[in-house]
C-alpha cells in the first residue's frame, strides 16, 4: 500500500487497476478536466459504468471530507497512527494526524 501511495506507476498494477488509479487521481486533482474520453478509456479496459461511478464518488468524497476537515480545523484521528503507522505520512494530506484524541469537553483518550 505504501508503494502504491508513493509511486502508483511503479506499484506493479494491472492495466485495469492502473487506469482506475489514474482516473481517481484526475478526479481528485483536477475534476473539471475529466471528460468522456477518460470514462471511455476505463470502459475499454473492462470497467463498468457502476465501477466508474464508485471510483469517482469515492475520490470526490475524499476531497470533500478533507476540505471540510481543513475548513473546521480538525485533525485526523490518532487511531490512524496506531493502526497504520507506515501509511500515516504517505496518506495524510492537509493537517497532520493528531497525537492523541480529545473529545468536545477536552477529555483526552
Amino acid at each position: 500500500m505504501t508503494g502504491l501511495a508513493k509511486a502508483p506507476r511503479s506499484a506493479g498494477l494491472s492495466e485495469e487497476e492502473q487506469a482506475i488509479v489514474d482516473y481517481a487521481a484526475k478526479v481528485a486533482g483536477d475534476p473539471a478536466s475529466v471528460n468522456e474520453s477518460d470514462v471511455e478509456g476505463l470502459r475499454q479496459v473492462g470497467h463498468t459504468d457502476a465501477e466508474i461511478f464508485v471510483v469517482a464518488a469515492a475520490a470526490a468524497a475524499r476531497c470533500f471530507f478533507a476540505s471540510l476537515s481543513d475548513a473546521l480545523g480538525t485533525l485526523p484521528d490518532p487511531v490512524f497512527r496506531e493502526r497504520m503507522p507506515n501509511l500515516v505520512d504517505v496518506l495524510a494530506v492537509g493537517r497532520p494526524v493528531a497525537e492523541k484524541w480529545e473529545d468536545a469537553s477536552g477529555n483526552h483518550r
